[in-house]
């Protein structure tokens, strides 16, 4: 009995302390390589290459204190970099190149 409390005691807790996938976003680079980027409910955005399997934090700089996602969009320019564009719950959008993690507003 006791052994059950501890395992649901502890499932409770990492549940409680887990992010959630807030949106995605897939995309096709100009040579065929699939990404996705996902912003969590922590407002933290991630990118992925599925033939490697990691997962990589994208920087939040120049981005405003606590904002928080509304959207989130991933593109590639036609010479092959990768951008993300956001929108802010106040409606204001922003664009980063993940390459030098800087968020320029629109």
């Amino acid at each position: 009995m006791r052994k059950i409390l501890i395992i649901l005691l502890a499932l409770s807790t990492s549940s409680i302390f887990a992010q959630e996938v807030e949106h995605l976003s897939a995309y096709v680079k100009p040579n065929g390589a699939t990404r996705y980027a996902i912003s969590l409910t922590d407002n933290t955005i991630w990118w992925a290459d599925p033939n490697d399997g990691q997962w990589t934090k994208v920087s939040s700089t120049g981005l405003p204190d606590n904002f928080e996602i509304k959207i989130l969009s991933a593109y590639v320019k036609p010479n092959g970099q990768s951008r993300y564009a956001i929108a802010l719950a106040d409606n204001s959008i922003w664009w980063c190149d993940p390459n030098d993690g800087q968020w320029t507003k629109v």
